[in-house]
């Protein structure tokens, strides 16, 4: 039996209005504004001399494009040739303000070919949406001279006191990685860095997330004498559109932001600073998936900029740069080390709740305790108490664990289980793991009834806490700031946190570790729940605790991991990704490893492309043209990941 089509009206196109224009001087190349992947070229229009008086370089104009109107950026202005035939002309400027600067565009081009992907993906990161208002109230402001004078740099000592000898290094080298220590506030010293460096020029900082920006933002206006601009995403459109043309006016010294503001125009740029950039929220989440620290490194390279790193616990691929002294390096001086007084007490298979009790209990005897733990929740795994298997719902997904007098609930469909039985054994009974903030602070509350103890966690955070003895149990990022540090920081759910089954696991687990220990203070104690043959308490028991690192550095030399290899990242349908795999394998001019294809769920498979790095960019314009190939072809569209955070 023919298969019944659903009804469709019949339509008709009119024809374009928009024909080729004969006359005029110049013509503008223009970077077109359209998601089809495989139209990612430069268009040439024709431009009347009427519009060349007010068009410029990075002007928003709109054009014909095929049948329809769409918008783009100019690129280039140039004479019109004898080859410049048949040319559609400009349908208006929309604005003439250079939004898209040509170190900007340059920038976007090359981080294009790094991550196999159209320029206008990196485009819309780059310039906030328009807002037709905000460009009317920016022409109200009373406009800044560029390179106006910064304030003086006054030191307030904290460098000196922290890296002793190594700061006349730190002052004049034009880049380098700072190694923040425990038991200091990264902020104060972020803080010390913008001081001096904006005494040079415009400065750039970028911050994990909006949290860090509220920090900064905070410490910067007690200081008081530094004029700065937030651009990140707290802002709403038009405020964001308005403090890009801000920046674009050069109206401000300092601007501060995340991600997305590796990309702010601000003339006659300086320097940039990076906090925290082994931070899983400077890898970007939306396509094409960049992340800051390589977007910062591309920058400073093209436009010659001064770049810093500043990190309690670089990432590997910024510790590789530092190995291949790439990059200078600068961790604190012995003497600081020495005096620094904090005790450290880690996991006793016969004590370990005596230890845990016995430091928080000293801690609250001096002012207020932090407790990490690794995940929000109450139970968030269970198995059947009899069988050890899963407990699952109908449907197949997992079922979670509320307080003690809840009911079971399903994580995909929410159907509840009042009176659950284990589908293999019919046994009632759950064996609960995987304590999440919830079961601490109850347990803890138990342990502590007369103690005032309190949660902070992504769904509810808390920003800031008194000195006051109190505990605090708080999930990875979140941690409130207590302004004279926290007594002692019990660190749990190592075991979990560093066995995580995937390639950063560690990497991440020892940021979020030593990141908590800058919240300590100098004299505090530490609780680190793994046992004391552990390496990453090993290396806290260092001067500087970069010792796991740098082992877990070689070990990824001698398997050419990242970062001493690239790993490209393909996500498509699991009829086509076998086919996919094959023709890489098939590809003989490059030396390329095809590892998988892995299975995501029912509909989707992965495979991961291994390459060293001096082929990577040629791997990297093949994966391109495959994508290309595909969207002229119609075909489904690919997910191409370059140095995923999650392997």
């Amino acid at each position: 039996m023919a298969q019944l089509r659903p009804l469709r009206l019949i339509s008709q196109r009119a024809k374009s209005n928009y024909e080729a224009a004969t006359k005029g001087t110049f013509v503008v190349d223009v970077v077109v504004d359209t998601p089809v992947i495989h139209l990612d070229g430069l268009y040439t229009y024709a431009l009347t001399d009427s519009d060349r008086e007010l068009c410029e370089i990075g002007a928003f104009v709109k054009i014909p494009f095929g049948k329809t109107v769409t918008t783009g950026y100019v690129v280039n202005i140039r004479v019109r040739t004898i080859n410049d035939v048949a040319l559609k002309s400009i349908v208006s400027i929309i604005t003439n303000r250079a939004l898209l600067q040509p170190n900007i565009w340059a920038l976007i081009q090359i981080a294009a070919t790094r991550y196999c992907t159209n320029p206008n993906e990196l485009i819309r990161f780059a310039i906030p949406p328009r807002v037709a208002n905000s460009e009317k109230i920016s022409l109200t402001f009373p406009k800044k001279a560029i390179g106006s004078k910064s304030p003086p740099y006054v030191s307030t000592g904290l460098l000196k006191e922290v890296y002793g000898s190594k700061i006349s290094a730190i002052t004049s080298k034009k880049s380098g990685a700072i190694l923040a220590p425990t038991a200091i506030d990264t902020f104060e010293i972020l803080l010390e860095m913008i001081l001096q460096k904006i005494s040079l020029g415009p400065v750039l900082v970028i911050v994990p997330d909006a949290k860090d920006t509220d920090r900064l933002v905070g410490k910067l206006s007690e200081h008081g004498q530094l004029d700065f601009l937030r651009f990140d995403s707290s802002l709403d459109k038009s405020a964001r559109y308005l403090a890009f043309l801000r920046i674009l006016q050069g109206e401000y010294q300092l601007v501060i932001g995340n991600r997305s503001a590796i990309f702010a125009p601000i003339p006659n740029l300086q320097s940039i600073i990076i906090l925290n950039e082994s931070d899983p929220s400077n890898f970007e989440r939306r396509s094409p998936y960049t992340n800051t620290r390589d977007l910062a490194l591309l920058r400073s390279n093209n436009e010659k900029i001064s770049l810093w790193f500043l990190d309690a616990s670089p990432s590997l691929e910024l510790l590789r740069l530092v190995e291949s002294k790439w990059l200078p390096f600068f961790t604190p001086s012995v003497d600081f080390v020495r005096d620094r007084k904090w005790l450290i007490t880690s996991e006793n298979h016969e004590l370990t709740r005596k230890n845990v009790f016995s430091v928080i209990r000293h801690g609250l005897e001096r002012g207020p305790v932090l407790i990490v733990v690794s995940e929000r929740g109450y139970f968030n795994a269970a198995t059947c108490n009899q069988c050890k298997n899963q407990a699952l719902c109908k449907c197949g997904a997992k079922l979670l664990l509320g307080k003690a007098a809840t009911s079971p609930e399903c994580v995909l469909c929410a159907t509840k289980y009042p009176e659950w039985k284990c589908n293999w054994c019919n046994s009632t009974k759950f064996y609960r793991f995987q304590k999440g903030d919830e079961r601490h602070l109850e347990e803890f509350g138990k342990a502590f009834p007369k103690v005032s103890i309190t949660s902070s966690n992504a769904k509810l955070a808390k920003v800031r806490i008194s000195n006051e003895s109190a505990i605090v149990i708080a999930t990875p990022g979140c941690e409130p700031v207590c302004q004279d540090g926290y007594a002692a920081i019990v660190l749990l759910d190592g075991k979990s946190i560093f066995n995580r089954p995937f390639l950063r696991s560690e990497e991440e687990a020892r940021y979020r570790w030593l990141n908590a220990l800058t919240m300590l203070r100098p004299d505090g104690q530490i609780y680190l729940s793994l046992p004391d043959s552990h390496p990453e308490v090993q290396a806290l028991l260092q001067p500087i605790p970069l010792k796991s690192s740098r082992s877990e550095l070689e070990n990824r030399k001698g398997l050419s991991f990242p970062p001493y290899a690239r790993f490209i990242e393909i996500q498509s349908a699991s009829k086509e990704i076998n086919l996919i795999a094959e023709q890489l394998r098939r590809e003989d001019s490059i030396n390329c490893e095809v590892l998988g294809p892995t299975q995501i769920d029912k509909l989707e498979s992965k495979i991961i492309l291994k390459v060293s790095i001096a082929d990577s960019a040629k791997l990297g314009k093949i994966v391109y043209d495959l994508k290309r190939y595909r969207s002229a072809k119609a075909m489904s569209a690919l997910r191409v990941q370059v140095d995923p955070f999650t392997i």
